[in-house]
């Protein structure tokens, strides 16, 4: 078979890293893959397009500031991979995020409708059912449900400054992205499922097919992290993310350190300079870990992974943590607790195919907080040490139903499905 991936990184964040998993999936099985993105580096061992240049990118994010226009600006970079799509010629074209600044998907939307292709669009977020955000569960939205004819959320990611057209955007959205034959909706989530089921996308046929992690390159390991950064015997609190944005809890982080005395440390990994300067001393801040080898090292060192997300499509982070043998703390919002559960795939029928890992392996893993506790929740749960009593191998255990290979050989299932069918 041959795929040609859609998505806005080659590398850097969880999306990049659900690409990349299932690209090698295809080529471990003899399969022919091709991966179209704007940004990071690109991969080797794969056909590769880079989607328009950086420079266009800034100018397109600099206009959707005044315009509120992500995904409708990049004409020339949209023409450019529509030709690369054709002259691959792929069995199934598979999207993945579509927002960052870097495609037209009128132009897009407008070539698949008329192209017949088989294409499989697997959403990470909200973004393609909105008029303009990719979350909006912290800010308690439903604007989605009619219209967003008054987006409360213009200041937050893709920004817009002026007012924005949120409700046109939403309009041109759903216009665009229904009524597509052989199209086929996948999310790694039941609580996005669940979203996608009140949305105008839900005519289209869904697959619940959950994030993987490489349980080889994560796993526990030895490191000498902890004394490096001077950590000591003092108990590790790790927090990490790829890029600290609001719903990430950046602005937890300091509320967290002081309501914990010194026998802990916090250690987080993602921070940037500017915000290293906001975080009292105390806080280990590191920049973000493009190695896979010493992430593991920071997972395994750390006694406890607090994820201060709040809003999440899967929370790969997480599961990250779980397969190098260290217990998490999430919040119950959106799906930031579903990597501790069992996860089911819905069939046809109603009915549930064999979950991914069984009810055994799922306890005990971590704690999940309610988020309406805030900080507060989160630091008594740590304070308490009820956390202590996970073992490593209870949740490396868990981990291993989630491996890469188990979970994204399942989109290789779907692509046959879809080329049977066709």
């Amino acid at each position: 078979m041959r795929i040609f991936h859609v998505n806005t990184f080659f590398s850097a964040g969880g999306t990049a890293r659900v690409v990349g998993g299932i690209s090698e999936e295809l080529r471990r099985g003899g399969h022919d893959c091709m991966i179209a993105a704007a940004r990071g580096t690109e991969p080797s061992g794969c056909r590769t397009l880079r989607v328009g240049s950086r420079l266009s990118v800034c100018f397109n994010a600099a206009v959707a500031r005044i315009a509120d226009n992500d995904g409708f600006m990049a004409h020339c970079a949209t023409r450019r991979l529509v030709d690369a799509i054709e002259r691959y010629s792929p069995d199934v074209v598979h999207l993945h995020n579509l927002h960052g600044y870097y495609v037209n998907v009128e132009l897009l939307f407008d070539y698949l409708r008329r192209s017949g292709k088989r294409v499989v669009w697997t959403l990470h977020d909200c973004w393609a059912m909105t008029g303009h955000c990719p979350y909006f569960s912290t800010a308690s939205c439903e604007e989605w449900l009619s219209g967003c004819r008054s987006c409360v959320l213009m200041h937050e990611y893709p920004k817009c400054f002026f007012g924005g057209r949120s409700a046109e955007n939403f309009r041109l959205k759903k216009s665009l992205f229904t009524g597509i034959d052989n199209l086929t909706l996948v999310v790694p989530s039941r609580w996005l499922a669940s979203i996608v089921s009140r949305s105008y996308l839900s005519d289209y046929p869904l697959r619940i097919i959950p994030n993987g992690v490489d349980t080889m390159r994560f796993r526990p390991v030895e490191s000498d992290f902890r004394s490096r950064y001077g950590i000591g015997s003092r108990t590790m609190l790790l927090s990490v993310a790829s890029s600290w944005v609001g719903r990430k809890g950046f602005g937890c982080l300091a509320e967290l350190a002081k309501m914990l005395d010194d026998s802990y440390a916090i250690v987080a990994i993602g921070i940037t300079e500017a915000q290293r300067r906001l975080l009292p001393e105390g806080i280990v801040a590191l920049p973000a870990i493009g190695s896979d080898e010493l992430l593991a090292q920071a997972y395994s060192a750390a006694d406890l992974l607090v994820n201060l997300s709040t809003e999440e499509s899967f929370g790969l982070v997480t599961l990250e943590a779980l397969a190098c043998g260290t217990p998490v703390v999430v919040y119950d919002a959106t799906a930031c607790p579903e990597p501790l559960m069992p996860v089911f795939e819905p069939l046809a029928d109603g009915h549930h195919a064999k979950p991914f890992c069984s009810a055994e392996a799922a306890i005990d893993c971590g704690v999940v907080v309610d988020m309406r506790r805030g900080v507060a929740g989160v630091a008594e749960i740590v304070s308490s040490g009820a956390w202590r009593t996970i073992s490593k191998e209870a949740c490396r255990r868990h981990a291993l139903g989630f491996d890469a290979h188990e979970v994204y050989s399942r989109y290789i299932a779907l692509y046959d499905e879809l080329n049977k069918e066709g």
